[in-house]
């Protein structure tokens, strides 16, 4: 209901449109963790640094049908494995401090912080400085802990999850020092040009992993697509 011809304005806002990275996979969409499977925008790896217009058919329909196909091939050959009452215990343990309300920040609060913090160090302009504030902001932030609120126990465990989540985005982004798709790295926050992209250091994948004292981050080379074919056809 904008009458553009008349000069009123209309109100314009940067908004994350698309995740890069993402669960790394193979062809049949398998992850690291046997049974586990993804596809849609929780995978990554399918497109490098960015995503081609209406690619997003590949992440979903594509890779949903061949997850699909290959978890219900596989789960015809398996049997379920017992769970060591001790790891019920810890889940339930951790499920009981979730639901104590006196414990930490509500789920909501802590998931608007979190927000806030990738929004201003991780969106359009990315500097050393600002991300290891964020960092370190994130760490304070999650060791104040939290509890579930009206938005329900389920909202509150994604909300761990988040903080994982944005802790790989910001250092990751902090440990390549370039520009490459919509990742644009600054030297400083006053500067006007981000920094160029260079091929030769990092026409490369960040993998990040868990490693015996936590998250870990490795520089891999990715597999080209003919290496991959002859690796197909020598198996």
């Amino acid at each position: 209901d904008l009458d553009l011809a008349r000069g009123e304005k209309v109100e314009l806002a940067p908004a994350i449109q698309h995740f890069q990275g993402g669960i790394k996979i193979s062809p049949e969409a398998r992850t690291s963790l046997g049974g586990l499977y993804a596809a849609g925008e929780c995978a990554g790896g399918q497109h490098g640094a960015n995503r081609p217009g209406g690619n997003a058919l590949m992440d979903s329909q594509v890779f949903g049908k061949i997850a699909g196909s290959q978890a219900a091939r596989e789960a015809e050959t398996i049997r379920l494995p017992e769970v060591p009452r001790v790891l019920i215990q810890q889940q339930r343990h951790k499920l009981e401090q979730l639901l104590d309300m006196t414990r930490g920040l509500a789920a909501g609060e802590a998931r608007m912080e979190v927000q806030e913090i990738l929004s201003r160090v991780a969106s359009v302009v990315r500097t050393d400085q600002g991300l290891t504030e964020g960092l370190a902001q994130l760490e304070l932030l999650r060791s104040k802990g939290l509890h579930a609120d009206q938005n329900g126990l389920a909202f509150a465990l994604e909300t761990l999850n988040i903080f994982d989540v944005a802790e790989m985005v910001m250092r990751s982004a902090r440990m390549r020092r370039e520009s490459r798709g919509p990742h644009l790295f600054f030297s400083c926050p006053d500067d006007e040009q981000p920094l160029t992209r260079d091929d030769q250091m990092w026409a490369k994948y960040i993998v990040i992993s868990k490693g015996p004292e936590g998250m870990r981050l490795e520089v891999r080379e990715p597999v080209r697509p003919k290496e991959k074919l002859l690796s197909a056809l020598n198996a």
